[in-house]
C-alpha cells in the first residue's frame, strides 16, 4: 500500500523492444486491493481522460501482486469515446521498487476493441 512513482514505457509483445520513452504516472495501492492511478501518455491530452481505477491482489507466498484498472478517453468535443483496460503483474523487488509486465486495451464508446499492446513499469515509493 501507498503511493508510487511509476515510469511506463511501451514494449512489442513479441520481443520486449521498448517502445517509446518512459513517461511519468502516480499510483496509489489502497490497502484492501483497490487502486487510483494517473498519467498520459506520449500523444494523450491529460484533460481527455480520467484517472485510473482499479483493484489489485497479492499472490500468496510470493512477492507477486496482479493488478486490473481502467479509465475512460473523452474526444475534444467532451463526448465519451472509450476506455483503456490495464493488466498487470507486479513484481515486488524491494520494500520500495518493484516492476511489473502489463497488457493494455483500447476499447471504443460500444466496447469493441480497437487495438492492444504491451508495456513495462518500474515503480518507487514516494516518501
Amino acid at each position: 500500500a501507498g503511493t508510487w512513482q511509476v515510469p511506463r514505457h511501451g514494449v512489442d509483445c513479441l520481443t520486449g523492444k521498448r517502445l517509446n520513452p518512459d513517461f511519468p504516472t502516480l499510483i496509489t495501492f489502497n490497502p484492501g486491493g483497490t487502486l487510483n492511478g494517473y498519467s498520459a501518455g506520449p500523444g494523450d491530452s491529460p484533460g481527455l481522460q480520467t484517472p485510473e481505477y482499479g483493484n489489485w491482489t497479492h499472490q500468496q507466498g510470493t512477492q507477486t501482486y496482479t493488478l486490473r484498472d481502467v479509465y475512460y478517453g473523452y474526444d475534444n468535443t467532451g463526448t465519451f469515446a472509450g476506455r483503456g483496460e490495464v493488466t498487470a503483474t507486479v513484481t515486488l523487488a524491494t520494500g520500495h521498487t518493484f516492476t511489473a509486465d502489463t497488457s493494455i486495451g483500447i476499447y471504443d464508446a460500444s466496447g469493441n476493441l480497437l487495438f492492444s499492446f504491451c508495456g513495462m513499469w518500474t515503480g518507487m515509493r514516494f516518501h
